[in-house]
C-alpha cells in the first residue's frame, strides 16, 4: 500500500502534465513556459535559468525574478531529511564524487570559522563596490539524447549588461543581453524544446556574513585547482532557515528549491576561483530532477577603479526536467565598464545555428 504522500507526489505529477497538454493544445498558447522566481535579494541566483520549454511553436520564456509567497506543501517531505554534501566527511566526499578525487582532507574543521570570515568579507566587498559593466557573451546551447550526444546544438554571441543596484539590498545586479544601442534583446530559439541560463555573477552570495547563518559549511581540505593549492569550502542550504530560495511554477504546482555546492578559495587571496552548485534534492513532484552549474571565476581590473573583481569566464549547467536533458556553455570576455558613452561603442550580437 502506497503511503498519501507518495499519491500526492503522483498526482502533483499528473498535474504538471496537464498543464503541458493545455498549453500544446491552446492556439493562443503555443509553448509551456516553466517560470522560475528568486527573491529580489538574490535576482540572479545560482539557479538563474531562463527556462524555456518551447514545442513545436518557438519564442522564449524569460526567467522572472521578485518577492513570491510560495506555497509548497511537499517541501518538507523532500528537503527535511535529506542528506547533504555537508552531512559527509570530507574523505567520502573525496571517494563518491570524482571532481573531489584529488582533495586533500582536513585534520579538523578548526580554520571553518576564520575562512568564512575572510570569505565573507571579500564578497561583500564585490556587492558593495560592483560597477555597471558590460562583457562579450558566447553560449553554447543544446538538448541532449538520452545517450548524452548532441540532439540539436545553438551557438549565440551577445552583448552582457550586469547592473548594479544602490540602496539598501546591494546584493542586486540585473544582468540581460542587448543590442549595440543597449536595448535589451530575445534569444533565438532552437526548433524544439529549448532552454537558455543566465545570472551567474552573485553566486557567491552564499557567502555573505548576512546570509551565511542560511546554511550549513563543511571545510573540504585543499584541492589543485589549476597552480593552486586551493581550499574548498562546502554548503548546503538549511530547509527551515533558509528564507533566500528560489521556485519553480509548472502547470500552476509551485516548487521550492533549495541548493548545496562547493567553493574553490584562493588560500593567499580569499578570492573564489571556482563554485559548482546543485539541487539539494531532485523535484520529481514537478519533474525537476537535476539543476547542475560550474563556474570558473577569473580576475578582472578595469581602467581607474582600485578593486579587482573576480567574475565568471566560464559556466557550464546541466538541467534535467523531465524527459528532456539540456547543457549550456557559457564564455565571458572584454570585460569593461558600461556607460551610455561606452555602450555606443559595443558590437552588435551575431547568432550561429549549427
Amino acid at each position: 500500500m502506497w503511503a498519501n504522500r507518495e499519491w500526492s507526489v503522483i498526482w502533483t505529477r499528473i498535474r504538471s502534465w496537464i498543464g503541458f497538454i493545455r498549453n500544446l493544445l491552446e492556439p493562443h498558447v503555443p509553448s509551456l513556459h516553466i517560470k522560475l522566481f528568486w527573491p529580489s535579494s538574490l535576482r540572479a541566483l545560482s539557479f538563474a535559468i531562463v527556462f524555456a520549454m518551447l514545442f513545436v511553436a518557438g519564442g522564449l520564456a524569460g526567467l522572472q525574478y521578485g518577492q513570491r509567497d510560495v506555497e509548497d506543501f511537499e517541501a518538507k517531505h523532500f528537503y527535511a531529511h535529506v542528506k547533504t554534501i555537508v552531512d559527509d566527511s570530507p574523505e567520502e566526499l573525496k571517494h563518491k564524487y570524482s571532481y573531489l578525487k584529488h582533495l586533500q582532507p582536513p585534520q579538523s574543521q578548526e580554520a571553518l570559522s576564520n575562512i568564512l570570515q575572510k570569505l565573507g568579507q571579500n564578497v561583500e566587498l564585490l556587492f558593495q563596490h560592483f560597477p555597471n559593466t558590460a562583457c562579450k557573451e558566447i553560449v553554447y546551447s543544446t538538448r541532449l539524447k538520452n545517450d548524452g550526444s548532441v540532439e540539436e546544438g545553438l551557438s549565440q554571441e551577445f552583448n552582457y549588461v550586469i547592473l548594479a543596484k544602490p540602496g539598501e539590498n546591494q546584493e542586486e545586479f540585473q544582468e540581460y543581453r542587448t543590442d549595440s544601442k543597449g536595448h535589451p534583446i530575445s534569444p533565438t530559439a532552437m526548433q524544439g524544446t529549448s532552454l537558455l541560463t543566465e545570472g551567474f555573477v552573485s553566486m557567491p552570495i552564499h557567502f555573505l556574513p548576512k546570509y551565511q547563518p542560511q546554511s550549513r559549511f563543511l571545510y573540504l581540505g585543499h584541492d589543485k585547482l589549476k597552480k593552486v593549492n586551493a581550499i574548498v569550502i562546502a554548503f548546503a542550504q538549511v530547509f527551515g532557515k533558509a528564507r533566500e530560495v528560489g521556485a519553480v511554477n509548472v502547470g500552476g504546482q509551485s516548487a521550492l528549491l533549495l541548493i548545496q555546492g562547493e567553493a574553490w578559495v584562493d588560500p593567499k587571496t580569499f578570492q573564489i576561483l571556482r563554485m559548482r552548485t546543485e539541487l539539494l534534492a531532485p523535484r520529481p513532484d514537478v519533474g525537476l530532477e537535476q539543476q547542475t552549474t560550474d563556474i570558473e571565476f577569473g580576475p578582472v581590473k578595469f581602467k581607474d577603479t582600485a578593486v579587482t573583481f573576480w567574475l565568471p569566464r566560464q559556466v557550464s549547467v546541466l538541467v534535467t526536467w523531465n524527459t528532456f536533458t539540456f547543457h549550456n556553455i557559457h564564455n565571458y570576455s572584454h570585460f569593461r565598464l558600461f556607460s551610455v558613452q561606452t555602450d555606443q561603442a559595443i558590437a552588435p550580437p551575431s547568432r550561429s545555428k549549427n
